[in-house]
Formats: C-alpha cells, sequence, structure tokens
C-alpha cells in the first residue's frame, strides 16, 4: 500500500511538473490579483476533490486514500481569513529546510532552478516533516498550477492562505521571462502554519520575512 502510495505521489508530481513546463500562460490583463488567482486554485483543488469521477480515475478503490482526501479538503476555502506572504532570499532556507547544502560548483542559472523546483514543491516539502506517504500522495493528486502574466509579483515568493475550518495552502508565485507567473498550490498539512513557520524562522538569519498582506 505504501509502495502505491508513493508511487501515485510522483506521477503525479511529475505531470504536474510537465504541465507547468508546457502550459499557456494566461494573460491576467490586471483582471485578477495574486491572491485571487491563488483563490481560483484553491477553489479548483476543492474541485477535484469533490470530483468523484476525477478520484475514481486517479485511486480506484482505493478507501485510505479517499478518507485521506476528504480529510484534507475538508471545511469552507473559499473566504480566507488571512493571507500571509513568504518573501526574501531562499536559497539558504531552502537547503535548511531539506537538509541538504550545495556544495560544489553551481551556475547562478542552475540555483535558481534548484530553488525555483524546491519553492514549487514547499507544500509537500513541509507536510512531509508530519505526515506519511498516505497523506502526501492524497494532498499531491489535489495539487494544482497555471501561469500568467503579472506585474504585481516581482519576486519568487510564497502566499498562504489560512482558513477557518480547513488546513491551510501554501501558493509559490515563481517569476518566468518577461512578466509571465507561475502558480503552485497545495494543502499544508500543518494547522499551525505559517506560525510554526515562523517560529523556525525567528531563530534563523537568513533573510526570509512572513508579512501578512490580507
Amino acid at each position: 500500500m505504501k509502495k502505491k502510495c508513493i508511487f501515485i505521489a510522483l506521477f503525479l508530481q511529475t505531470t504536474l511538473c510537465v504541465f507547468a513546463g508546457g502550459g499557456n500562460v494566461k494573460k491576467s490583463g490586471g483582471s485578477k490579483t495574486a491572491i485571487e488567482q491563488g483563490l481560483s486554485l484553491i477553489s479548483l483543488m476543492k474541485e477535484k476533490a469533490e470530483n468523484e469521477s476525477y478520484i475514481s480515475m486517479i485511486m480506484g478503490a482505493n478507501g485510505d486514500m479517499v478518507a485521506k482526501v476528504r480529510e484534507i479538503s475538508k471545511g469552507e476555502a473559499s473566504t480566507p481569513l488571512e493571507v500571509y506572504k513568504i518573501g526574501g532570499d531562499f536559497s539558504e532556507f531552502m537547503q535548511q529546510i531539506v537538509g541538504m547544502a550545495m556544495k560544489g560548483d553551481y551556475s547562478d542559472s542552475l540555483k535558481d532552478d534548484i530553488n525555483k523546483s524546491l519553492l514549487s514543491g514547499f507544500s509537500s516539502m513541509w507536510s512531509a516533516k508530519t505526515n506519511g506517504p498516505t497523506g502526501l500522495a492524497a494532498m499531491s493528486i489535489l495539487q494544482t498550477q497555471t501561469a500568467f502574466d503579472s506585474d504585481e509579483i516581482k519576486e519568487d515568493c510564497i502566499y498562504v492562505y489560512v482558513f477557518r475550518d480547513s488546513y491551510p495552502v501554501a501558493v509559490s508565485f515563481l517569476r518566468g521571462e518577461g512578466k509571465a507567473v507561475r502558480a503552485s498550490a497545495g494543502y499544508v498539512l500543518d494547522e499551525d502554519f505559517p506560525m510554526s513557520l515562523s517560529n523556525i524562522l525567528s531563530e534563523m538569519d537568513i533573510g526570509i520575512k512572513i508579512e501578512r498582506i490580507n
């Protein structure tokens, strides 16, 4: 069962990366703010969780996985109580969270690519700290991504949406060429997030800050 859950999670993660790399860029034209773009992705995650055809196609008769999807996506997630922005230089932060160090020769382009990959999967990495393969596989099949043009997003960052009776959601906004931005949304299986992260950052002097923006 664990191997199947891990396979599903890896398959969905790979599929999302393919779609993200080759998807069409939406011309937002200022019609949606970054917060609204994130809420649209959250709405799509809820739709995935509630769509029986989608769940059946991905998981079949896996009762444990279906139950976990229901548990992760429970509650109302259309009106956030608060929205936070995590920003700054993520290089050292991501290395410490992942538990690795970039030793050796890396070009700036390669470092940037690695950091973007890690940021894109931030919700999964954080959730992995306290959850097993079933939880990670369930959250992976609900993750959503999109790409759009934006004058608002000036740097790579993460928006965290906090709800009254639902898990928080992290949306990574990654800058591309020109005005292009790729957004990746996923539930964070930590009901204390982002305060749990804030407590860690308070002990680290690495230039990452959390600010409430809504």
